[in-house]
């Protein structure tokens, strides 16, 4: 597979997670505001499915490797992403969400976040996520873009 369709798949890919975070973090401020939406929470049910099979296999990534290993069968992107992840948590300059300080598998726990104080740390956590989806997303921007 070329490179520049490696680029174009991960800038696709990370679309469809950017859409499911922001589908959940507008389902959640709207659950906060005790707003009954229809149709963003059945976009936000969607979005809570892609989410937890997205920071699944984050964390399987992160143990491989903490054992030193890489994951088989896993996306690169993926691997580039958990790279990020574990340079963010050790950034002890800003103070984390769960997703960051305890890992990705609380971060699934969190997905169902019922109570406001639980709801809140679940806007974190995504807004984190966000965050580190999009400044890897800059550097697939720049490849594909170089080649026009």
């Amino acid at each position: 597979m070329s490179s520049e369709w490696l680029d174009i798949q991960n800038f696709v890919s990370d679309q469809e997670a950017l859409r499911a975070i922001n589908d959940l973090t507008i389902a959640t401020h709207l659950s906060m505001a005790h707003v009954a939406d229809q149709e963003r929470i059945q976009k936000a049910d969607q979005a809570r499915h892609y989410l937890r099979r997205f920071l699944t296999e984050l964390n399987l990534v992160l143990q491989a490797r903490r054992d030193g290993d890489v994951a088989p069968g896993v996306d690169p992107r993926m691997q580039d992403l958990a790279e990020s992840f574990e340079l963010a948590k050790r950034d002890t300059s800003q103070e984390h969400s769960i997703l960051l300080k305890t890992g990705p598998i609380d971060g699934v726990i969190l997905l169902d976040a019922k109570e406001p104080p639980a709801m809140r740390e679940l806007l974190r956590s995504l807004d984190e996520l966000r965050e580190l989806i999009t400044a890897r997303q800059h550097t697939h921007h720049s490849a594909i873009l170089e080649d026009f």
